[in-house]
């Protein structure tokens, strides 16, 4: 397998947009934002060194006893873990790496990211629960020998799912999800392009955390939405080859 890279560079537009659009593309490439980009590459084989890393990394987090996931590029999927065991696996179409940039430098770190636990993981957009009121006294929500009243919805019906979602860590990783096709049961209206853009464009100016690391993952709609809804509150993810 091999990995691409991404380049999410916002002073790319169409040419029919207006000219409000215009002039912001031209601050934005003054600027400059987005991902470095180089040749792709096969994704080496760990060294002994890193093997013993992710055996020592596998038995703390096991240890924790908390639920984890666990990205393996060489295989192309999302394990959801606990006690050091898989218990589900999400698997992933394709994968591309990009390095941010601040003012076209791009930001460089000696820090692994691959063979590393990243903690403390916020979902973007977080979880949106459409939750059943019941009215004390509604007559239609009262079961009956014939009618159960009101039945207790799924997962997949009260948390909506959109197609675009990010994954970000506290110390520089971030992952940005796609679901390709059709989302099944509640969906979830994804942001705007323009406003990932200027998200992108703040980062790159200096306003919030930047990130070092970025990760694209392309997932089929079925498998994304249930790992979405299969999130904790606070993430755990760890990167092995």
């Amino acid at each position: 397998m091999q990995r691409k890279h991404e380049s999410t560079d916002p002073t790319v537009f169409r040419a029919s947009r207006p000219a409000a659009a215009s002039i912001l593309a031209v601050a934005l490439a003054l600027i400059g934002s987005g991902c470095s980009s180089s040749p792709p590459e096969p994704w080496p084989q760990p060294s002994h060194a890193q093997q013993a890393q992710l055996l020592q990394e596998r038995t703390r987090l096991a240890a924790d006893n908390l639920f984890y996931y666990e990205l393996r590029l060489g295989e192309r999927a999302i394990h959801l873990c606990h006690s050091g065991v898989s218990l589900r696996k999400y698997p992933v179409q394709t994968i591309e790496v990009g390095q941010p940039r601040f003012c076209y430098l791009t930001r460089e770190s000696d820090q692994p990211w691959i063979q590393r636990t990243w903690m403390d993981g916020a979902l973007s957009p977080p979880w949106e629960i459409r939750r059943i009121r019941i009215i004390p006294g509604d007559e239609r929500t009262r079961p009956t020998p014939e009618v159960a009243g009101i039945i207790p919805p799924t997962m997949e019906e009260i948390i909506p799912v959109p197609a675009d979602f990010r994954l970000r860590f506290k110390d520089g990783l971030d992952v940005w999800f796609h679901l390709e096709g059709s989302i099944p049961y509640a969906v979830r209206e994804s942001a705007s392009p323009w406003a990932r853009l200027w998200e992108d464009f703040g980062e790159s100016v200096g306003f919030g955390p930047a990130s070092r690391v970025r990760l694209r993952v392309v997932m089929d709609a079925a498998d994304g939405a249930a790992m979405f809804r299969s999130f904790p509150q606070d993430l755990t993810l760890l990167v092995t080859l």
